[in-house]
């Protein structure tokens, strides 16, 4: 009698095992609902769409402006640089150097010598054979560059031969997008920001 309440007492129910099973149990159906939360559905996803294209509607014609204007600056901040440069090196020299529209690298040109957009070429003045300085290739894109003369040349002294404007003009130019260059009889030259034709 005594063993056998010893053996029923000493089956004791194993209270670690049912808790792990209860929590189980319990947790279940909150796993199933959080991974029902992760998805998203139709409607979100169509509004996140036109978000998007709404953004990209008002974005992509303000970065084609920011590029158009990042391009226009650059060649124009390079010719800068090269009207500059042959007037330094013709003070340098004391002799007159020149830049005229260049296509093929090597001669200036003979015809439509007022577009500049196919190149320049800087040289010394009046050099047999062409003593030439430096060349520039053709402006990237399908800007139009021109001039009032297809030629600048700065004496030893400094001062330009002739006043010349140079007027660059972007495909697509909107706004205050073109610009021109002015070169005074002085030597100087200077850009600003012209309104679109």
């Amino acid at each position: 009698m005594l063993t056998s309440c010893i053996c029923r007492i000493g089956r004791v129910p194993d209270f670690r095992a049912m808790r792990a099973t209860l929590g189980a149990h319990l947790t279940a159906p909150h796993a199933r609902s959080a991974r029902r939360a992760a998805g998203t559905t139709l409607i979100e996803l169509m509004v996140t769409i036109s978000i998007a294209a709404i953004l990209m509607t008002i974005a992509v014609p303000s970065f084609q402006d920011m590029m158009r204007n990042n391009r226009a600056s650059a060649q124009v901040n390079e010719f800068l640089t090269t009207l500059n440069l042959a007037r330094s090196e013709a003070v340098k020299r004391g002799a007159s150097v020149s830049v005229c529209s260049s296509t093929d690298s090597a001669t200036c040109r003979t015809s439509d010598q007022t577009n500049w957009a196919g190149g320049w070429i800087l040289y010394v003045t009046g050099s047999s054979p062409l003593e030439i300085l430096r060349v520039w290739p053709a402006m990237s894109g399908t800007a139009t560059f021109t001039a009032t003369a297809g030629l600048v040349t700065f004496r030893g002294t400094g001062q330009a031969t002739a006043a010349i404007t140079f007027t660059y003009t972007p495909t697509g130019c909107s706004g205050d997008q073109r610009r021109t260059i002015a070169v005074t009889a002085v030597g100087r030259a200077s850009s600003s920001k012209t309104t679109c034709p």
